[in-house]
């Protein structure tokens, strides 16, 4: 969540239930979003213990997959959205589904192509495990800007946190039943979401020499560091990071790109740009180029080293340029954001991200700044977007940060976790026609009426 947050707080092993605010006393955001969080745990976990890991109501059940050489009783714009069905294409029910807890609703039928988080193209021949993917979006007045207050002279308030689903397939060497996929789900699971992605070690060590391990902050301010990972992979791979000290926040909204082949340099024209955007870059500082697809996708974007900075037309000027995948479509949201590694700290940059080094020793720490140091443990699957959050406290000249006998523990990053369920198994022929097994569940909860027992006289 790349938002203006001091901390976060929340800790299911912690057990709380409510969070009560205090007469006078200062209303922190740590505090109230702690709040919203026990909620949608405690929410989530109710509804997949009565449910199960996946399942939709019988009567309004979703995300039910129609080929086009199956048939249906369905009227309406089902019936009709078939007759317009591409070669290995197939349409995806509305309605609601549960996956370990988290509701999806989808409110009206779309296809496999068109789908609006997650567009692809069509199905070769061939059996495919047809599954949802979901995941929580964090959303900003960048992402969608009527949550924005205009009256308040263009600053933001709070953000949003969203549902993204997204039916994706998986080939499969061969034909299987839903029993067969059922016993070996995990295996796909564990394939789609490895379960160590990555642990993390952070102390603040001063000049003067190592202090306790959390109290060698030098900076004359509090921030909320944030280390993302750029590149995945293991080691072996050079997987890559990336690093914020205000929680990768600055971030501003490309209206277009100029590209000179001839001297590699990129040409960003900002949308609707404030003073604040000249005062927070500065020449030879990194940002990267992305846009939806890319978050949509979890793919990193172009990391680029800003060259000039022109107020008067509202340009800055990148070495380098992005992707060709990668804002291709200025229609969907494109923009740049800052980030705060810099060349010749110490590490190695590999495309402006910082590789990431493994290990257990004292020569394994890589320095951020202002005497904040992280160090991978070795064994790590790194996936991008993944991250870590160090918040930094000049108040105590430390950061906050678990330890045991007073020596900092790993973390696993604070991923942005995924959740599967399978929808159907599918079968391509070759002229694209799609036969379909579904593989969902649906329950139904019945209310009775309490039956009164007349005792006998």
């Amino acid at each position: 969540m790349k938002g203006d947050f001091s901390r976060f707080t929340f800790d299911p092993k912690k057990r709380y239930t409510r969070v009560l605010l205090q007469q006078g006393r200062v209303l922190l955001d740590a505090d109230w979003n702690e709040m919203a969080e026990i909620h949608c745990h405690d929410l989530r976990n109710v509804i997949r213990d009565l449910i199960g890991p996946h399942g939709g109501p019988m009567d309004k059940c979703g995300f039910r997959i129609i080929g086009s050489a199956a048939s249906t009783r369905q009227k309406g714009q089902l019936r009709r959205g078939k007759r317009h069905l591409r070669r290995g294409d197939f349409l995806i029910g509305d309605g609601r589904y549960y996956v370990d807890g988290v509701a999806c609703e989808n409110s009206f039928e779309t296809t496999y192509c068109t789908q609006p988080d997650f567009p692809s193209k069509p199905l070769k021949k061939g059996v495919y495990l047809v599954y949802l993917d979901v995941w929580e979006r964090h959303i900003t007045h960048i992402e969608d800007h009527e949550i924005r207050e205009v009256d308040l002279g263009g600053q933001d308030t709070a953000t949003r946190m969203k549902v993204v689903w997204q039916v994706k397939v998986h080939r499969l060497s061969r034909s299987m039943t839903c029993a067969a996929i059922d016993r070996c789900w995990l295996d796909f699971t564990h394939k789609w979401q490895p379960k160590n992605r990555g642990m993390l070690c952070a102390i603040a060590e001063s000049n003067a020499g190592i202090t306790p391990a959390n109290r060698g902050y030098s900076g004359f301010e509090s921030h909320l560091y944030r280390v993302e990972i750029h590149k995945a992979g293991r080691v072996t791979e050079k997987p890559t990071f990336k690093w914020s000290r205000e929680n990768g926040t600055v971030a501003y909204v490309i209206g277009s790109i100029q590209v000179d082949t001839s001297s590699d340099i990129s040409t960003v024209s900002l949308k609707k740009p404030s003073q604040s955007v000249f005062l927070a870059l500065q020449r030879h500082d990194w940002v990267e180029v992305l846009d939806d697809y890319c978050v949509l996708e979890t793919r990193p974007g172009s990391l680029l080293q800003v060259k000039e900075i022109d107020e008067a037309s509202s340009q800055i000027t990148l070495q380098g340029h992005c992707s060709e995948s990668i804002c291709r479509d200025l229609s969907r949201l494109c923009l740049v954001r800052r980030w705060d590694q810099k060349q010749g700290d110490g590490s190695e940059i590999q495309d402006g991200a910082v590789v990431i080094r493994e290990g257990s020793d004292d020569n394994s720490w890589l320095d951020l700044e202002n005497g904040i140091r992280i160090r991978f443990d070795p064994g790590g699957q790194y996936r991008t977007g993944d991250y870590w959050l160090i918040p930094a406290r000049a108040e105590t000249g430390g950061i906050e940060w678990p330890c045991s006998d007073g020596n900092p523990l790993s973390k696993p990053p604070f991923d942005i976790y995924h959740h599967f369920a399978p929808l159907s198994i599918i079968n391509v022929d070759e002229l694209g026609k799609v036969n379909v097994r579904d593989c969902r569940l649906a329950f139904r909860l019945k209310l009775q009426r309490p039956v009164v027992v007349k005792k006998k006289p």
